[in-house]
């Protein structure tokens, strides 16, 4: 028997955007660098089918297509809303600088509120 735990369980109250960011992750396994910098362009849709096509990444084999998992579609169809080409799906982090790196701040934030300790010395996580 699995036990579900609400991202405010985990991450007090977060906004909107970082909250979404999260559960894309979760329901993806896309890197959070891969998210962030999500365009609108990439997001298609097939039928009743999203899909992100990812243009951009790590590395060049980033290049790929990820299902949007079905509890997302109407987040990322409300993101995307009004937004063409190369415009963010999470534009607001975008306009705090480089959106990676802020959510990532944020997101460290999170975790040392929650008593998540993440000081290993010399220990490299991509």
């Amino acid at each position: 028997m699995g036990v579900v735990i609400g991202v405010e369980a985990i991450c007090g109250r977060p906004q909107s955007v970082m909250k979404d960011v999260f559960k894309v992750a979760l329901l993806s396994g896309m890197r959070q660098a891969e998210i962030v910098i999500l365009w609108a362009e990439e997001v298609e849709e097939n039928g009743d089918q999203l899909t992100f096509n990812l243009q951009q990444g790590k590395n060049p084999s980033a290049a790929r297509r990820v299902p949007v998992h079905s509890s997302l579609v109407s987040m990322v169809r409300e993101r995307v809303k009004g937004k063409a080409g190369q415009n963010l799906l999470f534009h607001k982090l975008a306009s705090m600088g480089n959106a990676s790196d802020t959510y990532g701040k944020r997101f460290k934030r999170w975790g040392e509120a929650l008593g998540v300790a993440d000081d290993q010395a010399d220990t490299h996580r991509s």
